[in-house]
């Protein structure tokens, strides 16, 4: 009995990055989906389609790459190729200082943090610097997770999808509390 479905495409790449460059994004392929057709005994096996293996060498620039897809005995596609993009763009590495949040303190107490901002550095692409700013990151420290009157935990809670890379320090703040009046 023959049978059709739509099915999802991985494309099989390898590549090394130039020095100071990075993937923006995911690697995108146009069609993301094609249609099979064969015997059902052998479209209910296949959960998706793979590409031939192909090699890109090292990338400092934007790549479209037409793939062949790895044919299947018996078995039919919509299409023999798919395109594979890869956004290859120059980044940057910075720091900025951030005050540090705390979260869950009782009522019943104050608190000083020392210090009481972390430096946060960061990468992203040079398209997307301008765009960031100190407000997108919100490091914190959960009162209810300090477990002595010591030394507590930063934590980044909040930070922009476009930022890779990220550290945070010092990673661990004085955290002193003094009880209200």
């Amino acid at each position: 009995k023959l049978k059709t479905k739509k099915i999802a495409i991985q494309p099989v790449l390898s590549y090394r990055l130039a020095k100071q460059y990075t993937l923006k994004g995911n690697v995108k392929i146009r069609p993301e989906t094609i249609t099979i057709s064969g015997p059902s005994n052998i479209i209910d096996t296949i959960r998706f389609i793979k590409t031939k293996g192909y090699n890109l060498g090292i990338l400092d620039h934007p790549v479209t790459e037409e793939l062949s897809l790895k044919e299947i005995p018996n078995v039919s596609f919509s299409t023999q190729t798919i395109k594979a993009s890869l956004d290859i763009e120059k980044f940057t590495e910075t720091k900025i200082e951030v005050p540090i949040v705390l979260k869950n303190l009782p009522d019943s107490l104050s608190a000083k943090l020392k210090p009481s901002k972390v430096t946060i550095t960061y990468q992203t692409t040079l398209s997307d610097f301008k765009k960031i700013h100190p407000n997108q990151f919100q490091p914190i420290i959960d009162f209810s997770n300090v477990l002595n009157n010591k030394m507590a935990p930063v934590f980044l809670q909040k930070k922009p999808r476009y930022v890779f890379n990220v550290k945070v320090l010092p990673k661990h703040i004085l955290l002193i509390t003094i009880p209200k009046e």
